[in-house]
Formats: C-alpha cells, structure tokens, sequence
C-alpha cells in the first residue's frame, strides 16, 4: 500500500491520482465481465482456462483445475503446524465476525399493506481466488467463509 504524506512533494498529484479512482467508466467493466460470463456458461471450463491464461498470466490445463487429495496432502506437508494454527484461528475470527452479520427475515403491516425483507442464500456461489504468484489462502478464508455462515451450500473457487 503507498503511504501519502502531506510533506511529500507530489502530494497533490498523488492524492489526484487516488481520488481519480473513483471516476471510473464501470460500464466498461460491466460489459467486459458479462461478456466473460456468457462464455464461461457457454464454453465452460475452455473459457475458464483461456481466462485464466489471459489475465493471471497462469497456464492451466483442464486436468489441473480440480486439485486432487494428494495435492492437497502435499501442500499440507509443506506448511507448519504453527501455519494451521493461524489459519484455523483466522477462520474462527472470520466466521465469528460474520455470524453477527447474519440478518434474519421481517415483516410489518401498514395500512393493509405487508412490508418486510426476505433473506435467503444463493445455492451456489463462486469466489475469485488468485493463482500463480500471487496465491494467499487469506482470499479463500475471506470469501469463502462469509458465504457459508450466509448458508451458501455450494462455494466454487
């Protein structure tokens, strides 16, 4: 994260270029990110793949996307017990927070008319997690735990 200091001589380009941020085209985005929904549900894991090559820098083949239990006992073996700890301990801290995010379904009558909220969770919902150089099992812990304590059955990474 860049630290900008009111000292600093390009203090004022610096905070242009944050608050510039905010003055995105998101349309462009909107379209962009359908059009790559519409070919991963009309092309599956081939769009997935190519996408992957395209904006992770990441080669993957259809073989590799699901990760086997060997893999995942492998990777285990490469991380310490005090490195589970933390993420067990992360997790709980994670699901304990969310839990009082949790909202529950109401509902009124005003003048003959009912009025409340429904709250139900999705069945399935897929969550972004970094590949390549840049894989944190904090982006998996932050998105994939908030989802099952909203009662998401089904979380695809």
């Amino acid at each position: 994260m860049k630290i900008i200091k009111h000292s600093d001589l390009d203090f004022e380009a610096n905070v242009r270029a944050v608050v510039g941020r905010a003055d995105l085209d998101l349309v462009v985005h909107d379209t962009t990110v359908r059009e790559i929904l519409k070919q991963i549900k009309e092309r599956g894991d081939a769009a997935l793949l190519e996408f992957t090559r395209r904006f992770d820098q990441y080669d993957l083949s259809a073989e590799e996307i699901r990760v086997t239990r060997g893999e995942i006992d492998e990777a285990r073996n490469k991380v310490s017990d005090e490195e589970v700890d933390a993420l067990r301990q992360a997790a709980e801290n994670i699901r304990e927070f969310h839990e009082h995010q949790n909202q529950q379904p109401w509902e009124y009558e005003k003048n003959g008319v009912l009025l409340g909220q429904n709250i139900r969770p999705l069945e399935t919902a897929g969550i972004y997690v970094p590949g390549g150089k840049a894989s944190y099992p904090s982006s998996v812990l932050m998105n994939a735990i908030p989802a099952k304590v909203a009662g998401v059955e089904k979380v695809v990474m």
